[in-house]
């Protein structure tokens, strides 16, 4: 998957568990609700680990893998690609 599919899909699905944990913050009994945010879970883990693998850190948290801080060596986002 190329940088931009990929880069859609982990907002699609931040912007989904972001949606489902508000309706869960109202509906906390809600089975089918929390059995979908389990699910959407690990397809965001596995798509930022994707990302990363192939494209370097999307968050800070991970810009420091390999013993090496590597944020700064990575394109910014005005000089990648449009």
């Amino acid at each position: 998957m190329d940088r931009q599919s990929l880069m859609q899909k982990i907002m699609e699905l931040s912007f989904t568990l972001d949606d489902v944990a508000l309706f869960l913050d109202t509906h906390p009994d809600d089975q089918a609700a929390l059995e979908y945010f389990r699910k959407c879970v690990p397809m965001l883990a596995d798509a930022v680990e994707q990302y990363e693998e192939q494209y370097g850190p999307l968050t800070l948290g991970s810009a420091a893998g390999n013993n090496r801080w590597t944020w700064a060596e990575l394109p910014w986002p005005w000089e990648r690609e449009a």
